[in-house]
């Protein structure tokens, strides 16, 4: 463990007599050979924290662990920067707290209390149990499926700043919004030009007054559309028709130059958009 012997090697005998200095040296190093003054340490396991109730282990510096974190019975507090990576996920059973940057190559299971203080970055899935609690006071990023089986009302699951999801996030109960918080469109503004938009990317595609100087055509690109998909497109051009096309070419709507129509919804059911007036 990177520590000088407390004896010099060979030197040991059946009838050794221990000092009092060589035990306390005995002592100083195995509390300090987990408790962060250095060294390299090649787990071949999960790293496991058990015990009691309100007891838990403290790592002041940089901790990289490879083969898996399970915070069991007792706690664990990380003051300095933590990477997780191999094949093991992050598992907290009673309560974690991570004060500085953490990375997980892996997943994360919470069916205790974990709090995370900074960035927090995890590359698997992240499942939070109807008896976990996740805050994250820093900036998320999530980029496999969060799935959360508690109440999702942002109390129970407090993103304090920004929090970027990559895949598919499963809530279990009703989404309540507090504050200021609001759903926002993700827009396109179209241009003077025959055009696709990906229903992955736009939910609402918009042509400006005084934008188009012949009929247009905006077509939806299925890439990574997915059965409830919901796409608005309008124009404010009052001077040229706007065609809206389905995926296959067929004509869903024509947003016309008499404003007869300045906007459609269109939604895809069973692999097919609906929606549209012609």
């Amino acid at each position: 463990m990177n520590f000088e012997y407390t004896r010099a090697g060979g030197v040991w005998s059946p009838s050794t007599d221990l000092l009092a200095s060589e035990l306390a040296d005995f002592d100083d190093k195995t509390t300090h050979a987990i408790s962060g003054d250095g060294g390299t340490y090649a787990l071949v396991d999960p790293l496991i924290i058990g015990g009691g109730p309100g007891a838990y282990a403290a790592f002041e510096l940089q901790l990289v662990l490879y083969e898996g974190l399970y915070v069991y019975g007792g706690g664990i507090q990380a003051y300095g920067e933590m990477f997780l990576g191999g094949n093991e996920n992050l598992v907290v059973d009673k309560f974690a707290q991570f004060t500085h940057l953490v990375e997980f190559q892996t997943g994360m299971q919470v069916t205790g209390d974990a709090f995370f203080y900074d960035e927090v970055f995890c590359n698997d899935d992240v499942i939070i149990d109807s008896s976990g609690l996740l805050d994250v006071y820093g900036n998320a990023d999530f980029h496999q499926d969060v799935t959360v089986s508690g109440s999702a009302h942002f109390a129970l699951t407090d993103f304090s700043d920004v929090a970027a999801f990559y895949e598919g996030v499963v809530f279990q109960k009703p989404i309540t919004l507090t504050g200021t918080a609001r759903i926002r469109q993700r827009q396109a503004i179209g241009g003077n030009a025959d055009a696709s938009y990906a229903a992955q990317t736009y939910t609402h595609v918009h042509c400006p007054a005084g934008t188009l100087t012949a009929t247009r055509t905006y077509t939806i690109d299925d890439t990574g559309a997915q059965n409830g998909d919901r796409m608005r497109f309008s124009t404010g051009d009052d001077g040229q028709d706007l065609l809206v096309k389905s995926p296959n070419g067929s004509l869903m709507a024509t947003l016309n130059a008499n404003g007869l129509a300045w906007w459609v919804d269109v939604e895809r059911i069973q692999g097919t958009w609906h929606g549209g007036v012609a």
